[in-house]
């Protein structure tokens, strides 16, 4: 099996606001969009890592703000 491109990789989050600041201003990927999703009550973020990878930050509702980011 040979990869030419990966199209998005999804990470779940314990801690929204630390990890939207962690990939957007320590990392530097730029924000495609941002959404509630109150039917799952959580948040997506989508962010791009270059012209062919995307990156699905997840956080559930209850742990935006905690303070942490948890892997």
């Amino acid at each position: 099996m040979n990869l030419s491109k990966i199209h998005h990789i999804a990470i779940i989050v314990s801690d929204y606001e630390a990890a939207k600041d962690f990939y957007v201003n320590k990392l530097g990927f730029s924000v495609i969009r941002e959404n509630y999703r109150p039917e799952r009550k959580d948040w997506k973020l989508d962010l791009r890592v270059n012209e062919h990878t995307e990156l699905e930050i997840f956080a559930v509702f209850n742990t935006v703000g905690s303070g942490t980011i948890k892997f």
